[in-house]
């Protein structure tokens, strides 16, 4: 989750080493968001033990400053904002360099980046009265029901965590009024006005937020099979034109290329299906693309700002679809957690696990499924014979039926008749491992 203000960052009252800005404020956004900003819905407590400022949220650099004071402020329109004080640095290079544009009025906007914990999705009337049942007094500052009216759907972002705050290289605009600046594709639209200009040197992130669909009314049970739900996506996207619609078909993933929206294969981290041409959540596939986002081999292909924001997706179907809670995102916080087997995204404890009743069938197979698969869903045959060497030393896991289909789809490589053979694999392993 980033949300980019375009603001008008000044010296603070007092201190000629401090800066001022707004972080954050009540107002509909280009996700189509609205951020709670009150005592109790914002959660400071990582942030405040490490309150650096970052630029273009680039963990791998180093911080460009330190925020010394971070307040919630009542601004003229009744809405409120979370304002800071920051102070710059000025001990490296790019530390000077954004002190000097943001003296010269290059730099103006704020960026933060954040977990949602609770959200509300508002599709009509009824959801609406029950945010002024709920949240009151923040329904009634964004005045929720003329919002509604005036501009349709929105998510709002009851609570949420603050990880940071990072400077933003988005020019202001004279004749926009600016108050929201969001990036997508390497373009940022400043304002009300839409005003688009483009922003190479920005750092685009690519999950896709969980309310791009919001709640999922139906969750389909069972096998998941990758291959066959991308063919339902694509079916249950295609216009009459036979032309996939792609801003429909995303919503079947947690992440994407930007840069080729059109092309298939920038979609990943698949997790639904269609079912009587509505589109649902796969249990399974949730699974699986939570898994997925945890291997090694997989998790460094993406910045660390997306990996938070497909685990974001991820969480949410966790809690609103599927009745669960997620595994931490960080693994430091989880300790004894019982998805220890994710964080070191090991076989072994996977079916400790799964034989001991901490997991059930349907995320013991989603992690089978990450494990013995790349994100293609091709079999990786160097894991599939790991598993192999496994079911050798397990007791309760080598008849000599589940040993050879193991080997026959070693033998066969990627090959369509092994992905084929691969469910029926799978569920014969399920079925030794119950029954030991």
């Amino acid at each position: 989750m980033l949300k980019t203000v375009s603001t008008q960052i000044t010296k603070a009252g007092g201190n000629e080493k401090l800066f001022y800005g707004i972080a954050s404020t009540e107002h509909l956004d280009r996700d189509r968001e609205v951020m709670r900003i009150e005592e109790g819905a914002i959660d400071l407590t990582g942030f405040l033990k490490n309150p650096v400022m970052l630029f273009v949220h680039n963990m791998r650099q180093e911080p460009v400053g330190l925020v010394k004071e971070i307040e919630i402020i009542r601004q003229p329109d009744g809405t409120n904002a979370l304002a800071i004080k920051f102070e710059i640095q000025d001990s490296t290079p790019l530390g000077q360099k954004v002190k000097t544009l943001i003296e010269k009025g290059y730099l103006k906007a704020l960026s933060i980046g954040g977990i949602p914990h609770n959200i509300a999705v508002i599709n009509d009337m009824a959801d609406v009265e029950d945010l002024y049942k709920s949240y009151p007094d923040f329904a009634k500052r964004i005045n929720a029901r003329d919002l509604f009216k005036e501009r349709g759907a929105f998510t709002a972002i009851l609570e949420w965590e603050l990880l940071e705050i990072s400077i933003v290289p988005v020019p202001a605009n004279a004749n926009a009024l600016i108050e929201f600046s969001k990036c997508f594709g390497g373009f940022c639209a400043l304002g009300k006005g839409l005003d688009w200009i483009e922003a190479k040197d920005i750092v685009i992130k690519q999950a896709i937020p969980y309310s791009v669909h919001g709640k999922i009314g139906c969750v389909i049970e069972g096998q998941w099979n990758k291959r066959v739900a991308l063919a339902h996506l694509r079916a249950w996207a295609k216009r009459e034109d036979g032309v996939i619609d792609f801003n429909k078909y995303k919503k079947g993933f947690a992440w994407y290329n930007q840069e080729k929206p059109e092309n298939l294969t920038s979609y990943k981290f698949p997790h639904h299906d269609i079912k009587e041409g509505k589109l649902c959540v796969h249990r399974r596939g949730v699974y699986t693309a939570m898994a997925f986002l945890f291997k090694p081999n997989v998790t460094e292909k993406y910045s660390l700002e997306d990996r938070k924001g497909i685990y974001e997706h991820l969480a949410m179907h966790y809690k609103n679809d599927l009745g669960k809670e997620p595994p931490a995102f960080d693994a430091r916080k989880a300790q004894e957690d019982k998805y220890g087997y994710l964080y070191d995204f090991d076989l072994d404890k996977a079916i400790k696990a799964y034989k001991t009743g901490k997991i059930d069938k349907d995320e013991f197979e989603g992690f089978l499924e990450a494990f013995l698969t790349n994100e293609e869903g091709e079999l990786e045959i160097d894991k599939v014979v790991e598993l192999i060497d496994r079911l050798e030393q397990l007791k309760t896991a080598t008849t000599t039926t589940v040993k050879t289909e193991a080997n026959e789809i070693a033998k066969e490589g990627t090959t369509t008749k092994a992905k084929d053979e691969y469910e029926e694999f799978l569920e014969q392993l399920l079925n030794e491992l119950e029954n030991g």
